[in-house]
């Protein structure tokens, strides 16, 4: 056997660089939408699910979420006037 599985063909992998740490820390554009959305959640208002589809045009918010806690934010939820805040415990406070 010539070492090689599945009819003889092989397959190059590329090597992952760098610290797998360091592509969880990567932060977004600081002015991109969604830097813009994890600024807001961070002052004591909060922001509302309104207001960012108002600012970005996005209708599902999941992007904003997966940035939160890439970016380490703890993110507490409260019901208010019908609409959802979102608002970061550790700078809200």
């Amino acid at each position: 056997m010539n070492g090689r599985l599945f009819g003889g063909k092989t397959r190059k992998v590329a090597a992952v660089k760098g610290e797998p740490e360091a592509a969880a820390a990567k932060e977004p554009k600081p002015e991109s939408k969604t830097a813009m959305l994890l600024r807001l959640a961070q002052t004591p208002e909060g922001v509302t699910n309104t207001a960012m589809k108002e600012l970005t045009g996005w209708t599902k918010l999941g992007g904003f979420f997966n940035a939160a806690k890439k970016g380490g934010l703890e993110l507490t939820r409260a019901r208010e006037n019908g609409d959802t805040t979102w608002r970061d415990l550790a700078k809200a406070e």
